[in-house]
């Protein structure tokens, strides 16, 4: 049986059964990790294949999760630094039964260079914060403010801690803010992360991009980059394009009995 704490909700991945338990007033996972997973997951004819994959920043573990279920025999170890969010990841992937491909780690990325993780990963994802210390909204509380703002890292060491994990040929995907490109791109390219795909995000056709997809290979070769045709999320009438909708689980949304299978609450 699995508690369910107080201002905590638990979410219908809608692929392969997962579910997911999250903060009701903290940072909660959105549009912006289903896009991530998909987008790296596209880049992998081979589902099956055994992938060793680092989810940087991974909080209760959306990408995690939807990649569990894209990218079916992987491994995949989330790295969240804040305690709360973490252990929330660990009750998420005992709740999914997927202690055997999904592990975690409490940790700082800008501490991994410095044990035994270099060129272990396959494939690194990363929905990092989107703004600079004291840059953007304000957030209402302290994890909220670290998952929204580079108060604990920077593009600088992302790119770093990437880089390390990564094998020669390995993929890094990224999702960021469109008017933090030039910043990211440039972080990448200091640690041998070249850009080889870019797909801007839409709220609406014609509206300006506030986010981008970027793929970079470890050691890649200059001059390939593409620039991939615009993600829309909404169509004229504000409902999600076709686009999106392929982006989400064809699994059937679970009952309520389904979704709330082994839990209980603290009251």
């Amino acid at each position: 049986m699995f508690l369910l704490k107080e201002n905590e909700t638990i979410e219908d991945l809608q692929i392969d059964g997962y579910r997911l338990i999250q903060s009701l007033n903290g940072h909660r996972f959105g549009e912006d990790s289903v896009l991530l997973a998909n987008h790296a997951a596209s880049f992998f004819v081979n589902r099956k294949k055994k992938y060793a994959i680092y989810d940087l920043g991974c909080g209760c573990g959306a990408v995690s999760f939807l990649l569990a279920g894209k990218l079916v025999n992987s491994s995949i170890t989330g790295v969240e630094i804040q305690e709360y969010p973490y252990s929330v990841y660990v009750r998420n992937i005992l709740l999914n039964d997927l202690s055997h491909r999904v592990s975690g780690l409490n940790y700082d990325w800008n501490t991994l260079t410095g044990k035994t993780f270099k060129g272990v990963a396959d494939i690194v994802v990363s929905n990092p914060p989107y703004f600079k210390i004291e840059s953007g909204p304000t957030a209402s509380d302290d994890s909220r403010a670290i998952a929204r703002s580079f108060k604990k890292g920077s593009e600088t060491e992302l790119a770093r801690a990437a880089s390390y994990l990564l094998k020669s040929g390995g993929m890094c995907f990224i999702v960021y803010r469109s008017a933090r490109l030039p910043d990211m791109l440039l972080a990448l390219r200091e640690f041998d992360l070249e850009p080889v795909n870019i797909r801007f995000v839409h709220a609406y056709a014609g509206s300006a991009p506030k986010t981008f997809l970027v793929s970079s290979r470890k050691s890649g070769k200059p001059g390939g980059l593409i620039v991939d045709k615009p993600l829309v999320i909404f169509d004229s009438n504000g409902v999600y394009s076709e686009q999106l909708k392929e982006y989400y689980g064809k699994s059937s949304p679970m009952t309520k009995d389904e979704l709330y299978r082994g839990i209980t609450n603290n009251e």
